[in-house]
């Protein structure tokens, strides 16, 4: 059974896990980038992500970022945690295609 200064140890270890884990989604996804929206090639985006992304920057990032930085954050945390997922699979695809 646990006493409660354990509870209270866990409760307040869950929270700053919590507030770390709010803190590195912010600092990671939440940010303005040097990209210009304009400059980039257009893509379709669902509308049910359009809408997700529009509450995103408009509710919790205040329109400080736009929906073009979100998505550009969210592609480069992919391909930084994908790299080598997406490497081994690129030089794969190469050498099937080599095969004739």
């Amino acid at each position: 059974m646990k006493t409660t200064v354990q509870y209270s140890k866990n409760k307040k270890q869950k929270t700053m896990e919590k507030k770390d884990n709010l803190s590195l989604y912010r600092e990671t996804f939440l940010k303005k980038t040097h990209y210009t929206a304009r400059d980039g090639k257009q893509v379709y985006i669902p509308v049910v992500y359009h809408e997700k992304m529009l509450k995103i920057v408009q509710l919790i990032c205040s329109n400080r970022v736009n929906i073009s930085d979100l998505l550009c954050n969210m592609l480069e945390e992919h391909f930084r945690t994908h790299g080598e997922e997406l490497k081994a699979l690129y030089e794969e695809a190469l050498l099937k295609n080599m095969e004739l």
